[in-house]
């Protein structure tokens, strides 16, 4: 699995260094320390619709439930009584689900400030799922433990009388709080992508971006709706005549005839791996400005001008490494098959 998915996890990793990452996601608002499961919130949570904060009153529930709890002190009794193999692995499944439920809690604290990657799980309460799936499990292992004791058709009634209790109690959280009656177009609008979509998710963009203390004193990119480009490329000096050939995510084209020495500015953050290739070389580009952006110097002339996102050595041998693992993968599962074969014949 690590191999096969190499090519995002390894660039991920090793290029984050170049962006706001570490001390946004880490260090502010989504820091670990401050969203911490309070134990009682284990127990009793009211369903909110709103977001995880410091204390123990969210705007989100945090609560396993009460049948849960239930149901996994039951099975832990079913740990005493069953003389099975699955006695030793339901044990393990307890543990996973009590150290899942202490990770989640600041008891946990010392483990989450000694494990530094620890710190982009962001959210302690991200483990409730893992506390969630083990207790499924040994739920299952509690029915399959009094089956042995009651008639099966008892064992089934019990089992449909608590998935419908499970039901029952949640039956409040599938209804809205309230309706918003707007359209697509008020999501979907360039200038709602462009402003507050982006506003919301900028922890990528690269460290040197020019940035301010936000009102709730965290970090926040030194842009108004006025540096927010209409269209993909500007002219900071010299008298240019630019078509735009190509607009992609990974590839830009351009055709510009200045009458005089200038600058042209493609509207994307300067990253590791963009190239500028002017006049089919490639040439150096300057992006020591208060928004990183790529800035490209050009003679008078005509010029063609293409801005490439290409690999670095780290992507490349990521990618070489998922690519090697899935011909291995491949090549695994056709031998194991092919000697399958063989033993039937």
């Amino acid at each position: 699995a690590l191999g096969v998915t190499a090519y995002f996890w390894l660039p991920a990793l090793s290029e984050k260094k170049f962006t706001l990452v570490d001390s946004i996601l880490t260090k502010e608002l989504a820091n670990y320390a401050i969203h911490f499961v309070c134990p009682q919130q284990l127990w009793n949570s009211p369903w909110g619709y709103g977001g995880s904060v410091a204390g123990c009153v969210d705007g989100l529930s945090f609560q396993l439930g009460k049948l849960d709890i239930f149901i996994v002190l039951l099975a832990l009794i079913g740990l005493f009584i069953k003389k099975q193999k699955s006695k030793a692995f339901a044990g393990f499944l307890f543990i996973l689900f009590i150290f899942s439920i202490f990770l989640t809690t600041n008891y946990s604290q010392f483990i989450w400030n000694a494990f530094s990657p620890f710190w982009y799980i962001q959210f302690p309460w991200r483990f409730l799922l893992f506390a969630g799936i083990f207790s499924s499990a040994l739920g299952g292992f509690f029915f399959s433990t009094i089956e042995q004791y009651i008639p099966k058709k008892i064992a089934i009634i019990t089992l449909l009388v608590m998935s419908g209790i499970f039901v029952y109690q949640v039956r409040n959280d599938f209804k809205p709080q309230s309706y918003l009656y707007l359209y697509d177009n008020h999501y979907a609008s360039m200038s709602d992508l462009t402003w507050r979509v982006s506003s919301m998710s900028y922890e990528y963009v690269p460290k040197q971006t020019a940035t301010q203390e936000s009102a709730l004193h965290t970090t926040e990119l030194a842009i108004d709706k006025n540096d927010i480009p209409s269209q993909s490329f500007s002219v900071v000096s010299g008298k240019m005549n630019v078509s735009q050939k190509e607009n992609i995510s990974y590839r830009k084209t351009y055709i510009v005839s200045t009458s005089q020495n200038g600058i042209l500015q493609v509207n994307t953050f300067s990253f590791p791996g963009w190239k500028v290739i002017v006049d089919g070389r490639q040439v150096r580009y300057n992006d020591t400005n208060r928004l990183h952006l790529i800035q490209i110097p050009l003679s008078e002339g005509m010029h063609i001008v293409e801005v490439i996102f290409a690999n670095t050595p780290v992507r490349t041998a990521a990618n070489t490494v998922s690519l090697v693992s899935i011909i291995l993968l491949i090549g695994y599962f056709l031998f194991n098959k092919n000697k399958n074969y063989e033993k039937k014949r």
